[in-house]
């Protein structure tokens, strides 16, 4: 879902509206996707299923590319 945000939705807007400020911005937006909001999921995510996340994300990474 955050893959196709950052390669797909953004390029596209930036191409519908005319603009490079959504390719300006990407940076931006990749960094709290990264940083606060995929924390605060994981955070969550640990707290409800424990080792069995623990686990998954040993196995699957974080950026699906």
């Amino acid at each position: 879902m955050y893959t196709a945000l950052i390669f797909l939705a953004i390029p596209t807007l930036s191409t519908v509206i005319n603009s490079a400020w959504p390719l300006v911005l990407a940076p931006i937006t990749w960094s709290y996707l990264n940083f606060v909001v995929i924390k605060a999921e994981e955070a969550l995510l640990t707290e409800a299923f424990g080792d069995q996340y623990a686990a998954y994300c040993a196995k699957v990474p974080r950026w699906l590319i």
